[in-house]
């Protein structure tokens, strides 16, 4: 049986910093990113790193909790630009 894998955060979508960097990214660059936790999107967000994958497809989402531990995520980039740009 596969293992299901939900991510705990989520991109905070709604800065519009956080938003003008994705859109930036060049590809293999890594930024600094704004997450929230799915579960509560009114906790402050945290920064975490993202990096645009180099041939430009994936944008990966790193975040590592006060306690070490690290969750990863990829996006398909171009569906996260057509996110962005409503």
């Amino acid at each position: 049986m596969a293992n299901f894998y939900s991510p705990m955060y989520m991109l905070d979508l709604r800065s519009i910093s956080n938003c003008s960097r994705i859109a930036s990214v060049e590809p293999g660059e890594e930024i600094q990113v704004l997450v929230c936790p799915i579960a509560d999107r009114k906790v402050q967000p945290i920064l975490a790193k993202g990096r645009l994958s180099k041939d430009g497809v994936s944008f990966n989402v790193v975040i590592t909790r006060d306690d070490g531990a690290q969750q990863a995520y990829p996006l398909i980039y171009k569906n996260l630009k057509k996110a962005l740009a409503f």
